[in-house]
């Protein structure tokens, strides 16, 4: 998961690389873009990290798991999802080329 973790932060280093080189012309007529990009792109992760952490936390107790079951089903579901939202980043990357 940590591996994960610290690909997830690289891709938003990479998000903001490339959008400061992307965007720069903007800065002209509105100077705070680019400043307002990157408080978005960090305040949208950590709402999406907040989502994933309490919704892979219902998701054992929804289908009836044991307690002892939930942990390990807990990590699986963050580490899905952690890789969808990692595919979801790339995407926005590759888009700002």
């Amino acid at each position: 998961m940590q591996a994960l973790e610290l690909q997830r932060t690289q891709l938003r280093q990479d998000i903001l690389l490339k959008a400061r080189s992307s965007y720069a012309s903007y800065l002209e007529d509105d100077a705070a873009y680019l400043d307002d990009l990157a408080v978005y792109l960090k305040d949208s992760d950590a709402a999406w990290g907040a989502y994933r952490d309490a919704d892979c936390l219902l998701e054992p107790f929804a289908q009836g798991m044991s307690r002892r079951e939930a942990p390990d089903l807990t990590e699986a579901c963050r580490v899905e999802r952690t890789k969808a939202r990692i595919a979801e980043l790339k995407t926005l990357a590759a888009a700002l080329k």
